[in-house]
């Protein structure tokens, strides 16, 4: 749902539901492509799907959406992490749907005027992340990911969070 503000504030009657399939975590609001106008983007988990309505004069709606499939989404970030000018989408999964793993870590799709896809990502290793930080840790001028584990194959305690440091010079190497 989204609610819409006014100078006398929220109203029932400036309320808009966009349909989202299945479980639905995680909500990031930006620009992404860079059109002015606010885009959407949820993940939906038990369709194994991240979703993306594209800003459309304040409307949003199916017809104006994009999908990007990604395995249970479970928690979302961005950020322009290799600071090209276009925002970066971060996706967790909580588990691979097929071996019912929790180790399948996350995903950064790089941004750019063809938006997101597959063939312009990088993976990297987790047990279910949650919790997604983006900050530059170090103060060397780069932003750094932090991303703690939730679920191991056993346990949920004990699990640590690791910061990844220097993004832009690892993954663009």
């Amino acid at each position: 749902m989204i609610a819409y503000g006014s100078a006398a504030g929220y109203s029932p009657a400036r309320r808009r539901t966009v349909a989202v399939p299945g479980r639905s975590i995680g909500c990031l609001i930006a620009d992404y492509n860079r059109d002015g106008r606010l885009d959407i983007v949820i993940g939906s988990y038990t369709t194994n799907q991240v979703i993306v309505y594209w800003g459309d004069a304040g409307e949003y709606r199916d017809g104006h959406k994009s999908i990007l499939p990604y395995p249970a989404p479970i928690d979302l970030e961005t950020a322009d992490l290799n600071g090209d000018g276009w925002l970066d989408l971060i996706v967790a999964s909580y588990r691979d749907p097929v071996a019912q793993h929790h180790d399948a870590g996350l995903t950064i799709f790089w941004g750019g005027p063809a938006g997101w896809h597959q063939t312009r990502s990088q993976w990297l290793p987790g047990m279910t992340p949650l919790g997604l930080a983006v900050a530059d840790l170090d103060g060397d001028g780069f932003l750094d990911l932090v991303s703690p584990h939730y679920h191991g194959e056993l346990s949920r305690e004990q699990l640590h969070a690791y910061p990844i440091v220097r993004t832009v010079e690892v993954f663009l190497q």
